[in-house]
């Protein structure tokens, strides 16, 4: 008991930790100490220690008893795809001027998607993915993509809990998405929007996905001219793009 119990506090402290960050970037100046604990459903006493933590170096400051990122946390954490968000935005541009369709960039966070980018679609009526928020992997076709590079044993007891209901059925479309390099939604999330994604690298590592989605009455004829397109623009060569290190 000894030696698992600590090890299950440390996990649940850096969880809680970072999903404070996430929550105050996503809504800055506006969540107190008590939204922060209703929003984690942990004891505000323990939220309190983790904030005044952040607080303390620096990645929180409080104003009015209301919490906003520190400008130090940009300063000092960099993550290793600093600026990716920048160096694919005309690359999701030229991709929505050629398919008409949103695009969006969508990174992995553990076994989550975090929709980091989007260039939206010029027509009116128009699929808006809301940016910078957890996303489970499945139905979206960025997350198919993680799930493809999983081990089966892995793969298996992800469905088994997070799944269609038919273990089976979703390991053959994760089989089909590992050889075709490829996923799609139809109709999945949103019982109108269709999309494809394509996967993005860096250095060799599979950071995340760029998926072209829209009505389906629009998107479903062109499916196949879409996908070349994404293909086309956001193929091996962004690799090469981005490993500047």
């Amino acid at each position: 008991m000894s030696t698992v119990e600590p090890r299950r506090s440390e996990h649940r402290t850096v969880t809680r930790t970072a999903r404070i960050l996430e929550l105050v970037s996503a809504h800055p100046g506006e969540l107190r100490l008590a939204d922060l604990s209703e929003r984690l459903g942990a004891p505000r006493s323990s939220v309190h220690v983790l904030v005044r933590g952040l607080v303390s170096v620096g990645y929180l400051v409080e104003a009015d008893g209301r919490y906003s990122i520190g400008y130090t946390l940009g300063e000092l954490v960099r993550p290793s795809e600093m600026g990716l968000t920048e160096m694919l935005l005309p690359r999701l541009e030229a991709i929505r001027d050629a398919t008409g369709e949103t695009v969006t960039l969508g990174l992995f966070a553990g076994e989550f998607v975090v929709y980091t980018a989007s260039a939206p679609s010029r027509h009116s009526v128009r699929y808006v993915p809301e940016l910078r928020t957890r996303r489970p992997l499945l139905p979206t076709s960025i997350g198919k993509l993680l799930l493809a590079t999983w081990p089966e044993e892995r793969l298996r007891k992800y469905l088994q809990a997070h799944g269609s209901g038919d273990v089976e059925a979703d390991l053959a479309t994760v089989a089909v998405v590992r050889a075709d390099d490829r996923a799609f939604n139809r109709g999945e999330t949103l019982a109108s929007v269709t999309a494809v994604a394509r996967p993005c690298h860096v250095d060799g590592r599979r950071i995340g996905g760029v998926s072209v989605g829209g009505p389906s009455e629009r998107v479903l004829p062109r499916l196949d001219e879409i996908d070349r397109t994404l293909a086309e623009v956001i193929g091996g060569n962004v690799e090469s793009a981005l490993a500047w290190r």
